[in-house]
């Protein structure tokens, strides 16, 4: 592909993607640069996209859109296709992309279960229009009031269950895959939801319950020849990570002649296990000895939509971890909990 760097589209993409005659795939080419950028947190939003308004219907269209892009910029690309733990064909791609997109709208469309209470939180980039007019022209000037253009460019999606103090971070993608801004976005859900636990209408709405104390997420299991990578990166300062697993059918490896599997490190893995995040498994074991309700393996249960569990995030791609409130970085941490 002709546009873009390795930071956004890459360079080498599948076949598929190139309409005829054109030398740059169809992937978003939008560099964001320093923008500005807000925040927004939206709280059950069933209750914005279960409304047919063109307005609802046009945002959830703007989410799963970036959704489709950031997926493909990240599973279309021979680093990923070689791997042996992705899909490594442009087809069976599509179907995980697919079935994911088909999950995400499911859970930002329908009511969560009793006791638990869903979130969305969103990063928005403004953006200058690029301006090639004389500088001296008054036709460049904004109008008084008019809002500058503005493109999503991360989200998350999380399920707070009440009575077990635990937040399940879901769903989430970022532009350039950026960890940082991820934990940013959790961290917007964290305030909002210890906003929406106190309080005379926390009371009214059932929201009363143990201080939010643990955080479950997922991270791509590591690729077979990762390890040594993983340890020799520059963030990573802590003890090694346990031999990557080996793939399954669900994600088989590269057919033969293939180059070997190419390490690499995602960057949420290393800025996870530097924070602390363990396996889930692992941290229900030896939990920390920090305030909050003891985890339990079933605290960790899994979303639920129209009484089936919800299969992302619990595919053999992943593994899913966990971290307490008061381990997370002060930048990421809202104000500590009121522990009675």
């Amino acid at each position: 592909c002709g546009g873009g760097s390795r930071f956004r589209t890459g360079k080498w993409r599948p076949k598929e993607l190139f309409e005829d005659g054109r030398r740059t795939c169809s992937l978003s080419h939008r560099r964001i640069g320093k923008s500005k950028i807000e925040f927004q947190t939206l709280a059950l939003p069933h209750l914005l996209f279960e409304s047919p308004t063109p307005e609802n219907k046009a945002f959830l269209d703007t989410i799963i859109a970036f959704f489709l892009d950031s997926s493909k910029t990240h599973y279309f690309a021979p680093k990923t296709f070689e791997s042996g733990v992705s899909p490594h064909t442009y087809e069976h791609a599509q179907e995980v992309i697919a079935e994911v997109q088909d999950n995400l709208v499911d859970f930002l469309t329908t009511p969560p279960p009793p006791l638990r209470r869903r979130y969305l939180s969103i990063v928005w980039c403004l953006l200058s229009p690029r301006i090639k007019k004389a500088l001296n022209d008054p036709t460049r000037m904004m109008k008084k009031g008019e809002e500058k253009p503005r493109v999503i460019c991360g989200f998350t999606a999380g399920e707070w269950a009440i009575k077990e103090g635990v937040l399940f971070m879901s769903f989430g993608s970022t532009a350039n895959s950026s960890a940082d801004l991820y934990f940013d976005l959790q961290a917007k859900t964290l305030e909002r939801i210890r906003k929406d636990s106190r309080g005379a209408e926390a009371i009214k709405e059932g929201l009363e319950g143990p201080p939010l104390a643990h955080l479950w997420t997922t991270v791509r299991k590591e690729e077979r020849a990762v390890q040594a990578d993983i340890n020799s990166h520059p963030l990573n300062a802590l003890t090694p990570f346990s031999p990557p697993p080996v793939p399954d059918a669900d994600c088989p490896p590269p057919p033969p002649g293939w180059t070997v599997p190419r390490a690499r490190c995602y960057p949420k893995n290393v800025l996870t296990r530097k924070m602390g995040f363990r396996p889930v498994k692992e941290y229900v074991a030896d939990p920390p000895a920090l305030p909050g309700p003891t985890p339990t393996l079933a605290a960790f249960s899994p979303p639920v939509i129209s009484d089936t569990i919800l299969p992302v995030c619990y595919n053999k791609m992943n593994t899913q971890i966990a971290l307490h409130v008061e381990q997370l970085p002060a930048a990421w941490r809202p104000e500590r909990w009121p522990i009675e």
